[in-house]
């Protein structure tokens, strides 16, 4: 059975070989390390993060509207402790 790190590397290594494939990355060598690469993004990858982003502002923005800073910072708190407690088991 293959341990969690594997599946995680093997999970990473399919996403970055589907980022190189759409040229959202580029591979460099990795002066820290022998075998493993540096994944830089391309002038695409960068455009195609920024569109992403100012998409997902607009949707926090719109999820948020109406909420008070307080009802949202309660929320957050519950949120964080939820997940402390699902980590601890």
């Amino acid at each position: 059975m293959a341990s969690i790190k594997s599946l995680i590397f093997l999970k990473a290594h399919s996403e970055a070989k589907m980022a190189l494939d759409n040229g959202l990355v580029r591979f460099a060598p990795n002066p820290h390390h022998e075998r493993a690469k540096l994944a830089l993004m391309t002038d695409h990858g960068k455009a195609a993060f920024r569109s992403a982003m100012a998409k997902q502002r607009r949707w926090a923005k719109r999820l948020a509207e109406g909420l008070s800073v307080d009802t949202i910072a309660d929320a957050a708190r519950a949120v964080h402790e939820l997940r402390q407690r699902l980590e601890k088991g």
